[in-house]
């Protein structure tokens, strides 16, 4: 029996990827960079650093470290001025569902984000009560598919891996999930990801699994 769950937040807990994805595509537009869909894609599950890192490598950008920076703190002020008008309304009537069903459980909850706003995301949506643990930039060093996240996240819950689900949408975060020995319940393009224990295709069937 599962006693805890440890949710992603971006694609999994609210619609963020639009944002992120809009927010890159600008900044990178404005130093000429090029940058698409299928680029974003591999983005996934990564931290705002890693995914700065893949792209340099990948475009064979020459960009010097202070210019990455400026990239990345541009990328920011956009995402957060769109995210300016937040509420509880930004989280999907089954999130909602999924989340006070397993408060009334009594189901221990925590977040394993790699966003560096996952804190703002999760306040401004409300959803910030309901969890009793968050695992995020400000603990970790390491970022998916690196399993600390969810390491800090299952520590911080106090409860055996076996009483444990966690719950992702890209193969960075399966990884990472299986790396720390924790079955995983993959939605989005994790449903497709054959590693992944649990394929979902709808949140609510986390419940199935509890």
């Amino acid at each position: 029996m599962k006693k805890a769950v440890i949710f992603d937040m971006d694609g999994v807990l609210v619609e963020t990827n639009f944002l992120h994805y809009s927010s890159w595509k600008n900044t990178f537009d404005q130093y000429g960079i090029p940058f698409d869909e299928n680029d974003y894609q591999e983005f996934l599950g990564l931290s705002r650093n890693s995914q700065m890192e893949l792209i340099v490598k990948k475009k064979n950008l020459d960009l010097d470290l202070a210019t990455q920076e400026r990239i990345m703190y541009e990328k920011n002020i956009l995402f957060q001025r769109q995210l300016s008008n937040w509420n509880h309304t930004n989280v999907s009537d089954d999130v909602w569902e999924v989340v006070k069903e397993l408060k009334k459980r009594s189901v221990k909850m925590a977040l394993a984000s790699s966003s560096a706003n996952a804190r703002l995301i999760m306040k401004k949506t409300g959803l910030l009560r309901y969890f009793d643990y968050i695992s995020d930039v400000e603990k970790v060093k390491q970022a998916k598919p690196d399993p600390e996240i969810f390491l800090k996240a299952w520590e911080g819950l106090g409860f055996d891996k076996k009483e444990c689900l966690i719950v992702e949408d890209a193969p960075n975060g399966i990884e990472a999930a299986l790396a720390a020995g924790i079955d995983v319940c993959g939605l989005s393009t994790a449903y497709f990801y054959e590693r992944t224990t649990f394929p979902i295709l709808n949140i609510k069937e986390v419940l199935n699994y509890i």
